[in-house]
């Protein structure tokens, strides 16, 4: 049986965080919260005997990536697709990266739309169309995060890139984009890439 837990004002927007953004690290979690390393160890401990939130381990010596549970998600009454199993180890660096660009926005008091939002709703969900050599290829795409500066008004779409895609690909996703800014649905299109 699991332990019941009370959750104040504090423990509560930690859950909603994870809710929103899905699989982080610790240290992004803590980051995005304002709290201290021991403070995030003692929320994460607490919701995992709750049920609310759930991790994974990752590679050998890497930060296990903590999630919200279908119930942790129900707690929060928030619009969100939970997640329904731990994410694979092929999207563990991804997961990261938005976690740390969600971290990086939340921390400045940034508005961010997580993943896990834009999972659970079609508002920034669109056909992209491309050529390659065997022929027409077709892909829902939606970016991975939605920043801003206030609620209202055109957003900063943002993409985290750690894979090259095709050029083709990309020219269509950025054509995707510039309808968007053309239309005044967002501002811009940030792409946060990786080193290599």
């Amino acid at each position: 049986m699991r332990r019941a837990v009370n959750p104040g004002d504090a423990l509560l927007a930690g859950l909603e965080w994870l809710a929103r953004v899905g699989p982080a690290p610790l240290s992004a979690w803590e980051v995005a919260m304002g709290w201290a390393a021991p403070t995030a160890r003692s929320h994460a401990v607490r919701l995992i005997r709750a049920g609310f939130i759930d991790r994974t381990t990752t590679t050998h010596g890497g930060e296990s990536l903590y999630f919200a549970t279908r119930r942790g998600v129900e707690m929060t009454k928030l619009k969100t697709a939970h997640v329904a199993s731990p994410p694979a180890p092929t999207t563990w660096a991804h997961h990261a990266a938005c976690a740390w660009t969600a971290a990086w926005l939340t921390a400045r008091r940034r508005t961010v739309v997580g993943p896990r939002e834009l999972l659970a709703g079609s508002e920034w969900l669109a056909e992209v169309q491309w050529i390659e050599r065997h022929g027409v290829r077709r892909r829902g795409h939606r970016p991975d995060l939605i920043g801003g500066v206030r609620a209202a008004g055109p957003r900063l779409a943002i993409e985290v890139e750690l894979a090259a895609k095709s050029t083709q690909r990309l020219r269509a996703i950025l054509g995707l984009h510039a309808r968007w800014i053309t239309a005044g649905k967002a501002r811009a299109v940030i792409y946060i890439c990786s080193r290599s």
